[in-house]
């Protein structure tokens, strides 16, 4: 995988619907993931949090990412 640089501003993508993030580094991608993924579970009320977890994906500047390869990186 490609390193992600930090600070950065992308997007978190479910239903073709798309919310911007913005991760400062790595130990705080996962707080701003978690914000895209509530806005994903209120915005599409029929989805559930695994339907969300298994279907969003990250777009990381031509590298998209799903939630797996996130928590990869921010571990």
């Amino acid at each position: 995988m490609r390193k992600i640089t930090y600070p950065c501003e992308t997007a978190a993508i479910f239903n073709d619907v798309v919310f911007v993030i913005r991760p400062n580094s790595a130990e705080d991608l996962m707080e701003e993931c978690d914000k895209a993924e509530t806005f994903f579970l209120n915005f599409f009320p029929y989805a559930t949090h695994e339907n969300v977890f298994d279907e969003i994906r990250y777009s990381f500047g031509g590298l998209y990412l799903n939630s797996l390869e996130v928590y990869r990186e921010s571990a």
